[in-house]
């Protein structure tokens, strides 16, 4: 019996140690007592020992939407050319403006990422045609970054005649594969 006693005692002494190390997480309260909240309206947690009943488990992350926008590169550049002609630098400021502003559409709250990809069709060898891509979409950062745009957000790259969107067997296919195809990335605003 004093075997068996000893043994519950050290379960017991265990137990007790282990619950005491196990915190729970939970809502971080104000001088008032009112539960502080995030801009999602989820409770903002801490760890502590008083649980709150208005807050469940941990906040859900916030969902990351892309919004993409195509720009047909004869809108941007003239032809075999990576520098940005007016009407194209109209619509660039225009979409500058909505990035920092994180108003794209309704659907962004903050931005998180904007990606610049630029693309030719298939006239001329590939390595001109991926040059041309790449120089087109360093263009249109650029642009973007003087318009404001932190440049440690923007990533850009080509791809050459690599991903077509159409036939470049008819004129009009290769105009439509001459674009610059730019993705703004962000954290999705409340509906």
């Amino acid at each position: 019996m004093n075997k068996n006693f000893k043994l519950v005692l050290v379960a017991a002494t265990v137990a007790s140690f282990a619950a005491s190390a196990h915190t729970t997480t939970n809502a971080l309260v104000d001088d008032s007592g009112a539960v502080v909240k995030n801009d999602f309206g989820q409770c903002v947690e801490v760890v502590n020992n008083e649980a709150k009943a208005e807050c469940g488990g941990a906040a859900p992350q916030p969902k990351i939407v892309d919004v993409p926008f195509v720009i047909p590169a004869n809108a941007l550049f003239d032809t075999a050319k990576a520098v940005i002609r007016p009407k194209g630098r109209a619509q660039l400021a225009a979409l500058a403006k909505n990035i920092k502003e994180a108003k794209q559409m309704g659907k962004i709250k903050q931005i998180t990422g904007v990606k610049v990809v630029g693309h030719t069709d298939s006239r001329g060898s590939n390595a001109y045609n991926q040059g041309l891509s790449e120089r087109r979409a360093a263009s249109v950062r650029n642009f973007l970054v003087s318009q404001g745009i932190p440049a440690n957000m923007i990533t850009a790259f080509g791809e050459g005649e690599m991903n077509p969107v159409a036939t470049n067997a008819t004129p009009a296919g290769r105009q439509q594969n001459r674009r610059v195809n730019i993705t703004v990335s962000g954290i999705q605003a409340k509906k």
